[in-house]
């Protein structure tokens, strides 16, 4: 059985979680294909503003790839983003985030601060 490889680019408008604009890409035969698209679209107009939202995800032919059923009200839980400064101070950087745009931003937070605590946290 042969799988297929689907490309998205995918991020959140605003603070609404509902709120995402997501992009088909393109269907590869291969993930390797499917890392050369995204490595020649993070230089584009647009893209190269949020180069870490793509996504590879495989499925295969002639197989139900979606079995559990589909609910239409499903919960999501949302995150914030902390960072504790040099002079312990603790900071809100943004709240509401789905969890991959949260880890997202604090990878490039961490990038940025080197010497702060920055994390993320699910919302009560």
């Amino acid at each position: 059985m042969k799988g297929i490889f689907i490309v998205h680019h995918s991020y959140q408008l605003d603070n609404a979680a509902s709120s995402e604009e997501t992009k088909l890409i393109g269907v590869y035969s291969s993930k390797l294909k499917a890392q050369q698209a995204i490595r020649r679209l993070r230089k584009q107009p647009g893209f190269k503003r949020l180069p870490t939202y793509f996504s590879i995800d495989e499925y295969w032919l002639d197989q139900d790839n979606w079995e559990d059923g589909f609910i239409s009200k499903k919960y999501t839980p949302l995150f914030s983003v902390w960072r504790r400064d040099r002079a312990r101070k603790i900071h809100l950087v943004k709240a509401g985030l789905v969890e991959a745009d949260a880890l997202r931003l604090v990878r490039d937070l961490k990038r940025e601060h080197k010497n702060q605590t920055i994390w993320a946290k699910e919302h009560a």
